[in-house]
């Protein structure tokens, strides 16, 4: 059985849900990598309590093998309220753990035919996990760690698009001279992800209206660029989708503080290939096209609509 596909089939699962997202803008936080390369020395207690929780997410080489390893204890109880003895597609049923005596809240219970053999059997079984671990209605009343509780719909559906734009402004800081993109201004990038599109421009249009619409693509990407970076700096004082800004504590000493600029200025944080390792880490089973047209031929750009490209979260079930 290749245990590297069924990995590839969860991460799709994963993908769809708000805590996926949590761990793409917590990997984007420069104080917690450095809180991992510290081992736990910070001033905030916030920060340290999450990093207790949350482990080295740096050091795993797809979410699903640290979703394997965390989520569970962290988000919810594996158990979900599915449609209990409703014959799956293969044949199995999940079973409702309150028709048994023993305590079995924290077990996925599934029924199993007779007729299966064993390869289909134990590629269906780890699917009916795995889509039990992740998706549905969670039990997360008790979880260490809970979503927001009111969420915005309008705000969701702006949760991939702010992370792109982060994305793209690291791309800009951190791209060498001779790249395509290293002089893109704010216009320019919120231009490419057309973050605006109430403000797209149409043949005839006068100056006035022109430089009307650039300036609040201008504002757009502002906006969202701010927004982006108060979800990465949330999620690592351990609230999401928190999109406002808070008051965060001192975080490192002085002398700890250096050593990061000097970390960061080397290319530890965010080495060259950081956007490939960034999406070979959530989404291992997406290939990236070897070549683009125009501006696309430009590699970072093509990973960067992959990610654009993806689902909105379902923050409904949470």
């Amino acid at each position: 059985m290749d245990m590297r596909n069924l990995g590839l089939q969860s991460t799709k699962v994963l993908s769809s849900t708000l805590y996926f997202w949590w761990i793409a803008f917590l990997r984007l936080s420069p104080d917690y990598w450095w809180i991992c390369q510290q081992n736990g020395d910070c001033l905030d207690t916030h920060l340290v309590q999450v990093w207790n929780d949350f482990g080295d997410i740096f050091k795993y080489s797809s979410i699903s093998h640290w979703w394997r390893d965390y989520a569970a204890k962290l988000f919810d109880s594996p158990q979900l309220e599915l449609q209990f003895d409703k014959p799956l597609l293969s044949g199995l049923r999940l079973l409702n753990p309150a028709k048994y005596q023993d305590d079995l809240e924290d077990h996925v219970l599934v029924g199993i035919p007779n007729h299966l053999d064993s390869v289909l059997l134990a590629q269906q079984i780890i699917d009916l996990f795995m889509s039990a671990r992740v998706s549905g209605r969670h039990l997360t009343n008790d979880a260490l760690y809970r979503l927001e509780s009111r969420l915005n719909p309008t705000s969701i559906n702006k949760l991939i698009p702010y992370y792109c734009t982060l994305l793209l402004k690291l791309l800009v800081q951190r791209s060498e001279l001779s790249s395509p993109v290293n002089s893109w201004s704010s216009l320019q990038m919120g231009e490419h992800l057309n973050i605006a599109p109430q403000f797209g421009y149409t043949k005839g249009e006068s100056l006035a209206q022109i430089r009307y619409k650039q300036k609040q693509i201008r504002t757009t990407h502002s906006h969202f660029l701010k927004s982006a970076r108060n979800l990465v700096q949330n999620s690592a004082n351990g609230r999401f989708p928190y999109f406002g800004e808070l008051i965060h504590p001192p975080k490192w000493r002085p002398e700890q503080q250096r050593a990061l600029d000097i970390e960061i200025a080397k290319g530890n944080w965010l080495p060259k290939n950081w956007l490939d390792l960034e999406h070979a880490f959530l989404f291992p089973g997406n290939a990236i096209a070897s070549s683009g047209e125009g501006i696309f031929r430009v590699k970072d750009l093509r990973v960067i609509a992959d990610f654009g490209a993806q689902q909105t979260p379902d923050y409904a079930a949470k």
